[in-house]
């Protein structure tokens, strides 16, 4: 799941970003408390105190840089040095700490009131890195979190779908394309009616199939060989 925290002092922005956030992601076809996870803090030791517990916490931190006498890019500076990797957005009135910033690699440094379109480029950079890390499948209303590289190709069988990986193969009922949605798609491309490939393990690709690296083939429908040649192609000069 991809789990978001923000700090905010003031109310009126802490509402207003939440909502935002929580748009933006909806707008994606996330589900909240299925696809992702919005906690709030109004006080930066509160949020400190979560993440010293759990490094991991959060993916995603939008922090306001001023609250009462705190710093908050003091903040992204310390969580830096404590190995915390999760994305940064500062959020603030004053523009003058934006040069502090840079040693935090913040994902984004946004002036109050928020521009939209700006917040909703940062995150959906920062959710697309996340999720290409790993893939989160349902399989029969389950989260099952899968590394993408351990993912060899989806395959529709009647009203199941069958995730071929290495060495083995897990199955749940519904629509291949369910899970498709899911998938990155710098990474997962339609070749088929009833297949999806991950391009992590093509080896080649003709009209009629596509060999992976382990020697499996997986077939390419006529309608969708074009399409998927120039998804490959565009995979491989990334």
């Amino acid at each position: 799941m991809y789990r978001i925290a923000i700090c905010e002092d003031e109310p009126f922005f802490l509402e207003s970003n939440m909502a935002l956030t929580r748009d933006i992601l909806n707008e994606e076809g996330l589900k909240e408390g299925e696809d992702f996870a919005i906690e709030v803090f109004d006080d930066l030791d509160l949020l400190l105190q979560k993440i010293s517990l759990a490094p991991d916490a959060f993916q995603l931190l939008l922090l306001d840089i001023i609250m009462g006498d705190r710093n908050g890019v003091d903040i992204g500076t310390l969580l830096r040095k404590k190995q915390v990797k999760c994305g940064i957005i500062y959020i603030t009135s004053h523009s003058e700490y934006v040069f502090q910033s840079f040693d935090t690699r913040p994902l984004q440094y946004l002036l109050k009131p928020i521009e939209p379109l700006k917040l909703k480029a940062a995150i959906l950079e920062n959710y697309q890195e996340q999720r290409g890390e790993r893939a989160l499948l349902y399989l029969d209303g389950a989260p099952l979190p899968i590394p993408v590289e351990d993912i060899f190709y989806l395959e529709s069988i009647r009203h199941k779908v069958e995730v071929h990986l290495k060495d083995r193969v897990i199955s749940g009922n519904g629509p291949i394309s369910a899970l498709e949605q899911k998938l990155s798609p710098k990474y997962f491309c339609r070749c088929h009616v009833g297949y999806v490939v991950n391009f992590v393990h093509v080896f080649n690709i003709t009209r009629d199939s596509i060999t992976l690296d382990d020697g499996r083939k997986v077939p390419v429908s006529r309608r969708l060989y074009q399409q998927t040649a120039q998804r490959y192609i565009t995979y491989l000069k990334e």
